[in-house]
């Protein structure tokens, strides 16, 4: 996986259960971990909130044995006024966005459009990008990698 971090498209064949989304974050914990960056790098987008909080906990038990100093941070329907505020002037590395219908869809649209690497997003790429997530999510690694798949 490694030597093709760099290719637009990479397909992960695992059973269930064997690590294929945790496995998909590995390009961007790379990148995090040899060229430290400030603000948001990578968001994840699903449909379920609650594989949203078992990604960021296995997110976070993984960064903290590698000794990484990368943050990991959830965003729903239920994450309060002064989190998102927060994640609006200091985003993490990684965002993780669960979303349940079209209300949290139109703030999360803004709200990722303000995030450094995706200030370029438009509603129509974003949307392509939300369907391209539906089963399930999927990492998407800086906006103008996953635009090559377009």
């Amino acid at each position: 996986m490694l030597k093709t971090a760099d290719l637009p498209t990479q397909v992960l064949i695992a059973p269930a259960g064997a690590g294929k989304t945790l496995a998909g974050f590995l390009p961007s914990l790379i990148e995090l971990a040899t060229q430290p960056s400030l603000g948001l790098h990578t968001f994840y987008i699903s449909s379920i909130k609650a594989l949203a909080a078992d990604i960021k906990r296995s997110l976070i038990s993984l960064i903290g044995e590698l000794g990484l100093n990368i943050s990991v941070e959830n965003r729903t329907g239920d994450t309060s006024s002064h989190i998102k505020k927060r994640q609006r002037s200091a985003p993490p590395h990684i965002l993780l966005c669960a979303y349940a219908d079209a209300i949290n869809l139109e703030i999360l649209f803004v709200q990722i459009k303000q995030a450094g690497p995706y200030n370029t997003i438009t509603r129509r790429e974003f949307d392509a990008s939300r369907e391209f997530c539906a089963t399930g999510g999927c990492a998407l690694r800086r906006y103008d990698q996953w635009h090559r798949l377009q």
